[in-house]
């Protein structure tokens, strides 16, 4: 069975720090090998909204892309994500998957300083362009 190495980005505005808890002990079990950054606080983009703390984490998968994203939605309805509560400025918790093997998806996140400085720090000790 081969393995996807994979890059996830985390973020919550609403009760942070425990729903970031919640979320890698969840991510824990669906992903191998699983590395975390330093967690950060960002403003919010797109929506007025407490600030957000925001994290990576890398891993492997045996699951293929549509099953891990299938996987990342479930984990966001577990931990109390709705789908309405985002045009109220309230997310519990996001998981947004950037990269799934040699894939980058989510392009615009790829532009954002902290995901560039988180991944650099966690990929290797340097700003990723």
């Amino acid at each position: 069975m081969s393995r996807h190495q994979v890059i996830i980005a985390l973020g919550s505005n609403t009760d942070q720090r425990q729903n970031m808890e919640q979320a890698r002990h969840l991510l824990g079990a669906t992903l191998l090998n699983m590395r975390q950054s330093r967690a950060v606080w960002t403003m919010p983009i797109g929506i007025a909204s407490d600030r957000f703390l925001n994290q990576l984490v890398t891993g492997q998968t045996v699951l293929d892309l549509p099953a891990l994203e299938t996987t990342l939605k479930e984990a966001e309805r577990l931990l109390g994500r709705q789908p309405d509560e985002s045009h109220r400025g309230i997310v519990r918790i996001d998981l947004d998957l950037l990269a799934f093997d040699s894939r980058r998806l989510r392009a615009d996140d790829w532009n954002r300083d902290y995901i560039r400085t988180l991944l650099g720090e966690l990929l290797g000790g340097h700003d990723c362009q």
